[in-house]
C-alpha cells in the first residue's frame, strides 16, 4: 500500500514539473490543456509565493510543492 502512495506522488511530481514546463511554452487559457493543468494549478494554489522581479514575479510555489511532495515520499519510505 505505501508503494502505491509513492508512486502516486511521484506521478504528480511529474505532472507538477509538466505543468511549469507548459507554462513557459504554452498560453495560459489554453482549454485543452485545462484537464491537466487544472488540478495541479489547484493544489499550487496553496503554495503560492510571489517574489517581485522589476515588472515580472517569480513564483516559488511548485519548488515549494515538489519540497514537500519529496519530504512525505521520504517519510513514507522510512514507515
Amino acid at each position: 500500500m505505501i508503494l502505491l502512495i509513492i508512486q502516486l506522488l511521484r506521478l504528480f511530481e511529474l505532472l507538477i514539473v509538466l505543468r511549469i514546463l507548459l507554462s513557459w511554452f504554452v498560453p495560459r487559457g489554453d482549454r485543452r490543456l485545462l484537464v491537466i493543468t487544472a488540478p495541479i494549478d489547484s493544489f499550487l494554489r496553496f503554495f503560492r509565493v510571489l517574489i517581485p522581479m522589476g515588472n515580472m514575479a517569480l513564483d516559488l510555489g511548485p519548488i515549494l510543492a515538489l519540497l514537500l511532495l519529496q519530504a512525505i515520499e521520504r517519510v513514507l519510505i522510512f514507515l
